[in-house]
């Protein structure tokens, strides 16, 4: 899937890979190309409140040690159909400019809730390094709810790419405008 936005003259393109799963693993990948630098693209990435919020079903991030680095522990307060919880996870990898990973696991247990990992990377664009860098989101976890059926399955996880995507277009026009 491919996107164009425009807004007061930023265009933000956008790119989402939902391809049929191997369940129960599940692997996502969203991609957007904005017309700022790499430097600008990771002030708005490195910034885990602000930027881990676009996700539509987080609220709130709370980092449990500053400065944070590899190995910060964070608590993500969630919400879904009306209901707030927390799910718990830690920053796996954060490599200063260029991106981190960050676990989001189920206060439950590491095998409940959809287990996953967020990846995210910048780099900048070969051909315009200083005006233009790729932003990508890439989703690795594990399908835990067996009972719901396939077809809602893949459903809801392109419904949510898409949603991701567009509060993500947004927040880098309204940014960067």
């Amino acid at each position: 899937m491919e996107n164009n936005d425009c807004g007061a003259g930023l265009v933000v393109r956008s790119r989402m890979d939902c391809a049929k799963q191997a369940w129960p693993s599940v692997r996502l990948s969203m991609e957007l190309e904005a017309p700022v630098s790499k430097e600008r693209l990771w002030e708005f990435v490195s910034d885990l409140r602000s930027f881990l919020t676009t996700d539509p079903y987080h609220r709130r991030v709370l980092a449990m040690r500053r400065p944070i680095g590899a190995g910060t522990h964070l608590a993500i307060e969630h919400g879904l159909l009306g209901f707030s919880f927390f799910r718990f996870g830690r920053l796996l990898r954060w490599q200063e400019g260029s991106g981190y990973s960050v676990s989001d696991l189920s206060a439950r247990g590491c095998r409940q809730g959809f287990p996953h990992v967020f990846n995210v990377s910048i780099e900048p664009d070969a051909e315009f390094p200083r005006d233009r860098s790729k932003l990508r989101i890439e989703v690795k976890g594990r399908w835990t709810a067996g009972m719901v059926p396939t077809v809602l399955r893949r459903w809801w996880l392109k419904f949510t790419c898409r949603w991701h995507l567009r509060l993500l277009r947004r927040k880098l026009e309204e940014m960067y405008t």
